[in-house]
């Protein structure tokens, strides 16, 4: 496969209409959110599959027609061998609008098998990827919970989009995830968790 700066620059070589150029800022999103944990899981493997089938018609030359050759080997079937993962993550992070060598060290996030909003306090941090954080704090108010703008010790719930700093990888991390972070040291019940894994658990 050819480098990751040459995919992306092959990408915005081509005349695309706007409507494709829209559809591939939205596959930039999704690259970043897939690549950001160097996990592929089903919930990713769908949002990926949905956007190819909603773009096929245009997925007929390189370097987008090999990220269909790329996700058809995977789901051929449903198995997504070590190789597999590796060849599509590269390619992914070849596009993404905010590259894996950014993103957050996993011990920081907790992995709750539900998610109960009603009378639950949420706080957003980072870029969201699946949505603003205006519509998720729409979503978790008309299902009965609170959110707040800023963490505090009312929180329950710290959910973690994208970070753009490169001082992330050094964890280094802003003052809602600290705060967090030193609040679960204290005892508190307040559990870190990503923004994929937000989503995912709603959809349940």
């Amino acid at each position: 496969m050819e480098s990751a700066n040459g995919i992306k620059d092959k990408i915005y070589t081509y005349e695309y209409s706007d409507e494709l150029k829209k559809e591939i800022l939205g596959l930039e999103k999704i690259a970043s959110a897939i690549i950001y944990d160097g996990k592929v899981d089903p919930y990713e493997v769908n949002i990926l599959r949905e956007w190819i089938q909603r773009n096929d018609e245009y997925l007929t030359e390189k370097p987008l027609s090999e990220l269909k050759r790329i996700f058809s080997e995977i789901t051929e079937d449903n198995i997504v061998t070590p190789d597999e993962r590796e060849t599509l993550l590269f390619f992914l992070d070849a596009i993404a609008d905010n590259p894996s060598k950014l993103g957050l060290h996993l011990e920081i996030f907790d992995n709750p098998d539900n998610i109960i909003i009603e009378r639950k306090t949420f706080c957003f941090t980072g870029k969201l990827v699946f949505s603003s954080i205006h519509k998720a704090q729409q979503i978790v108010v008309s299902n009965g919970g609170n959110y707040t703008a800023e963490f505090n010790d009312s929180v329950d719930f710290l959910v973690v989009g994208m970070l753009k700093s490169d001082a992330y990888s050094k964890k280094e991390y802003n003052d809602d995830i600290r705060n967090a972070i030193s609040a679960k040291s204290a005892g508190s019940g307040i559990q870190i968790i990503r923004e994929q894994d937000f989503v995912q658990l709603l959809m349940n």
